[in-house]
């Protein structure tokens, strides 16, 4: 689960806790808790960025929305109350995040590979079991957009990728095979880390 959040219900009738969520197959849901009416995104979600309220075009009222990025890596805005999924026209290179980019583009792994698909894994359940650790995906997902486009402007792009498959992923995915789960949790935070320092002279 993400977050509980309070949004209009369309089978109740009136404003509701939602839950938001993530599905066994990859997609955002919004599953009203009194009812249990269940919307869910159109595309897969690759990370979520933020939440607030915004305009629906279908439902013609302000509702809560997620803004979230697709596996395709894309930015969508997800109203919780309807289900409507609107995409951007923009594609987010590396998917906005430098951990798909390094190991994508420089290892020339697939997206849906062992190593990303067990990542996003552990995203999805261990670091959505705390408010800490909720917090720092949003941190992450907010910032990641940034640190890809700075090291993608740097000489040694390249190097910078390779040093954080080396010294973070290939150990934080390693961890989690071996069942270590508070270990992979402290090197996915050095790893954060040493992304935000590559902004300092930003």
């Amino acid at each position: 689960m993400l977050e509980i959040i309070t949004t209009y219900c369309k089978r109740c009738g009136k404003e509701q806790p939602h839950e938001i969520y993530i599905s066994t197959g990859g997609y955002l849901h919004s599953l009203c808790t009194e009812c249990g009416k269940d919307v869910g995104a159109r595309e897969r979600i690759d990370g979520h960025v933020e939440s607030m309220f915004r305009e629906c075009g279908r439902e013609g009222a302000s509702r809560y929305h997620i803004k979230y990025i697709s596996t395709g890596g894309y930015i969508h805005w997800f109203c919780c109350t309807c289900g409507k999924d609107i995409a951007s026209s923009e594609r987010v290179k590396g998917g906005g995040c430098f951990i798909t980019t390094a190991t994508c583009e420089v290892y020339g792994l697939d997206e849906n590979c062992e190593i990303l698909e067990t990542l996003r894994r552990f995203r999805d359940t261990f670091m959505m079991r705390t408010y800490e650790r909720k917090e720092i995906i949003k941190m992450y997902y907010k910032t990641a957009p940034r640190i890809v486009e700075n090291i993608n402007i740097r000489h040694d792009k390249e190097e910078v990728y390779r040093k954080i498959m080396d010294i973070y992923i290939l150990p934080t995915f390693q961890a989690i095979k071996d069942r270590n789960e508070l270990k992979a949790f402290e090197i996915a935070k050095e790893a954060i880390t040493f992304s935000l320092s590559l902004l300092e002279k930003d």
